[in-house]
């Protein structure tokens, strides 16, 4: 599975998470009815939707790094056997300093559910909402920017550039794109929250500030899921240009990978005097096209 791909799945799996625990928290109080569960199960409800909620932002701020990476320095992030280090990352740090906030009784009840405490936690909310996911929405602004830029100029250079280089420069493009599109689902998802913690460090927000927090947040799920099926519905195309005897490039001509059942790929005709070179070597039409097919496959 590519990088974005792996992205896309585990934002899925941290919606999943960060919407059950609302709907455990709603059924809990309705059935004990109650304004708020026992402090202990009102603790343990914010450790884990604060955990997988910064999750998200950690998730989406790694993509942008990787992309930027992959675009400006044409390397490619490792994440560790089986994506280790992404987990260290998005996973086991969140869930270590909520529940160090847990211990020290800054997670409780707000007013509205159980999240920061509304007394103890000013400081810890002021600090993490209003300060830390302010800077990660201000990274990865900047990031998708520089991000663009180089897109933009390269969309500009790619007709120029060899065969390998041409697919390499794509592959990018459509990595970056993919990128870009999470990137914008979490502002979607979670740009509220920058809202109600800079309110919050200064005043009390209005019932509105929250229901439109609950709906933002709670729509995640739905965008995460376009852009899942933006990102799996993109055809797989490859460019081959063509090199005559010459040494001078043809028209650039599309070949469309994907094979319907029980069919054959159909051998693009080129005229007899045409060839591709190939490490130096002119080949035939049919080495050609086999050599074509088998970039397509990278």
């Amino acid at each position: 599975m590519e990088i974005c791909g792996s992205f896309v799945v585990y934002k899925a799996l941290n919606d999943m998470v960060y919407y059950f625990i609302p709907i455990c928290y709603s059924v809990h109080v309705t059935l004990e009815k109650v304004n708020y569960p026992v402090p202990a199960f009102c603790t343990m409800y914010a450790i884990i939707s604060n955990v997988f909620g910064s999750s998200q932002a950690l998730t989406t701020v790694t993509v942008a790094i990787t992309a930027f990476v992959l675009v400006y320095l044409n390397k490619q992030l490792t994440m560790g056997p089986r994506d280790c280090y992404l987990y260290i990352i998005v996973l086991f740090i969140p869930a270590a300093m909520f529940t160090v906030l847990g211990i020290f009784k800054q997670l409780g009840p707000n007013g509205y559910f159980c999240n920061y405490d509304a007394v103890k936690g000013r400081i810890s909310h002021l600090v993490i909402v209003s300060i830390g996911f302010t800077l990660i929405i201000l990274s990865t602004i900047v990031l998708y920017i520089l991000i663009s830029i180089k897109a933009y100029k390269q969309s500009k250079k790619i007709d120029a550039v060899s065969k390998k280089e041409s697919l390499a420069k794509k592959r990018t493009l459509s990595i970056a794109k993919h990128a870009s599109l999470l990137i914008s689902a979490f502002f979607f998802q979670f740009g509220v929250f920058i809202l109600d913690g800079i309110w919050r460090a200064t005043a009390t927000p209005p019932h509105w500030v929250y229901f439109l927090l609950t709906i933002m947040s709670s729509s995640g799920g739905i965008v995460n899921s376009i852009v899942f099926y933006v990102i799996r519905k993109e055809p797989n195309k490859s460019v081959s240009p063509i090199v005559t005897h010459s040494g001078h490039s043809n028209d650039t001509k599309t070949v469309d990978t994907t094979m319907k059942p029980d069919s054959k790929v159909q051998s693009t005709k080129y005229p007899a005097t045409t060839h591709i070179l190939v490490s130096g070597k002119r080949t035939n039409n049919s080495q050609s096209l086999s050599s074509g097919l088998k970039e397509c496959e990278l």
